[in-house]
């Protein structure tokens, strides 16, 4: 169970570096979307757990479980930080900690217009979109994700979204 004491270690050290990189920003080359940055980090953290514990076992159940397992919990924290960053219910909350605000200004601040602008400048930020004045198009990153995803959803048999 050595494997499963290693890939927890690699997680922390992955998370470790992803907070490491969100302090620093765009000082080392570490700006962009805050996926990037944890994939920055937790990419090379896992290639290493995976390249040591072939080193110790070969090819062993132990390195594919490991990277079955890290994999997994990358995924998982993925999700969970993505979606906290983008939910609305946290961000009232959040917005709620600095002080109180009236329904009012929660409703100006929480109208589609408004979560549609703040949605397209994270896209900017992150390189999946290019504004040219009042419109906007993919970058060449965002054509490849959006690709992909369309081949995800064929492949689940998700329906079309437009």
């Amino acid at each position: 169970m050595a494997w499963l004491a290693w890939t927890l270690l690699a997680f922390a050290a992955a998370l470790a570096g992803h907070a490491v990189l969100g302090r620093l920003g765009g000082r080392l080359g570490a700006g962009g979307s805050a996926v990037k940055r944890f994939l920055l980090v937790g990419g090379p953290v896992g290639l290493l757990l995976i390249g040591g514990l072939l080193a110790g076992h070969g090819l062993a159940v132990q390195p594919i479980v490991a990277a079955l397992a890290y994999g997994l919990l990358c995924e998982l924290y993925l999700f969970l930080f993505t979606l906290a960053a983008n939910s609305v219910t946290l961000g009232i909350l959040r917005r709620l900690t600095d002080g109180p605000l009236d329904e009012t200004q929660i409703a100006k601040d929480y109208d589609t217009a408004a979560m549609v602008d703040r949605r397209l400048d994270q896209l900017v930020a992150g390189g999946l979109l290019q504004r040219e004045d009042d419109r906007y198009r993919p970058t060449a990153q965002g054509a490849r994700t959006a690709r992909s995803f369309a081949r995800l959803r064929r492949l689940f048999r998700h329906p079309e979204v437009r």
